[in-house]
């Protein structure tokens, strides 16, 4: 009786765990199909970031090529300029209006002007 009873309880275990790596293997068919469900949408993405990424680095070599183009140009007129640029120059605030002040022609009075024609 008892070795009726151990090969019932043997019986139902493999029942159980047959059903368990059922449901496991069924788990694990749906995993794959989702994840190759997935990788279809993931691979014209993926298409599309590498076509993007080819096109910026051509037009990163196009600005390249046009900033040498601009450097030469620079260069050439520096030289034929004997490499006299003019300096840029540091204005505070507060110089602006006195050398507005100090630009401007002095007006003279009419006897100043006799003056400096007479003398």
């Amino acid at each position: 009786m008892k070795q009726a009873q151990r090969s019932l309880f043997d019986h139902e275990t493999l029942l159980a765990k047959g059903n368990s790596n059922r449901q496991e293997a069924k788990e694990l068919s749906q995993l794959i199909y989702h994840l190759k469900n997935s990788s279809l949408s993931v691979d014209p993405e993926l298409s599309r970031l590498e076509a993007r990424c080819a096109e910026l680095e051509k037009e990163l070599g196009d600005v390249k090529a046009a900033i040498d183009r601009h450097k030469s140009i620079l260069a050439q007129i520096l030289d034929a300029n004997g490499n006299c640029w003019p300096k840029s120059e540091k204005v505070e605030p507060s110089e602006v209006a006195s050398r507005t002040f100090l630009d401007q022609p002095k007006k003279t009075s009419n006897k100043s002007q006799k003056l400096m024609l007479s003398g």
